[in-house]
């Protein structure tokens, strides 16, 4: 397990408490979703939220959306950058502790 990252190494820099738009099932510990339209997002009866992206949001962030930031967010610093870190499988592939 020391060779795996954990979400505390992804350091969010200037987008650290951002306020940005997620979508999730009505549940507690429902994935959030970047994009409305997002396939894992399986339900009719969908929420929108605006949470402050930190460390807990990035957990609960679906792998998709996480891999595909730009969808929900295209040409915006911030899609870009979970684009960018979904790209090295980072978001995907975290040890829970």
């Amino acid at each position: 397990m020391g060779s795996e990252l954990t979400m505390a190494d992804v350091p969010l820099g200037p987008f650290a408490g951002s306020l940005i738009t997620v979508y999730s099932a009505k549940s507690k510990a429902a994935k959030l979703h970047a994009s409305r339209q997002c396939r894992q997002l399986r339900t009719s009866d969908v929420m929108t939220a605006k949470v402050f992206l930190d460390e807990a949001v990035l957990r609960r962030l679906c792998t998709r959306c996480a891999a595909r930031g730009t969808d929900g967010r295209p040409g915006t610093g911030l899609g870009m950058f979970l684009l960018a870190i979904g790209e090295t499988g980072l978001l995907c592939h975290f040890a829970v502790v």
